[in-house]
């Protein structure tokens, strides 16, 4: 079954039946933990791919309405997360949304320790 809403569509393939969610509603599940901690500023780094672009599109329509402040870091797939810089990591957030494969989010993972950022003062929710 596909995780993609864009390839799920009943209306589609008749004969499709999904047996996982879309990953679309993961933005629902992201939104809860940001509402039930009280979080107010986060940060959203994303790989431009369909599958991670649909859910942060949604996950940031939820944010705005429930007026808490983001920014937005989009790195194309083949040029990697060191394609945005230097300024990879915002001085002023703390909880940052990881939205990208595998690959990617070791690499910034790694990058994010050796510039320090860790827990308790850092947090960084990703799926997989």
């Amino acid at each position: 079954s596909s995780l993609s809403e864009l390839e799920s569509g009943c209306s589609r393939f008749r004969n499709y039946f999904q047996l996982l969610a879309a990953d679309s509603n993961l933005a629902d599940g992201f939104h809860a933990v940001i509402q039930r901690f009280g979080w107010r500023r986060i940060a959203l780094i994303v790989q431009e791919e369909n599958l991670f672009t649909v859910t942060m599109t949604k996950l940031k329509s939820q944010l705005t309405a429930s007026g808490v402040n983001y920014t937005e870091k989009i790195f194309e797939s083949k040029a990697g997360i060191y394609s945005l810089g230097k300024n990879l990591f915002d001085q002023e957030t703390r909880i940052y949304i990881l939205s990208m494969y595998e690959t990617h989010a070791r690499d910034l993972l790694c990058e994010a320790h050796r510039q320090g950022l860790q827990y308790p003062h850092h947090l960084f929710l990703l799926y997989a």
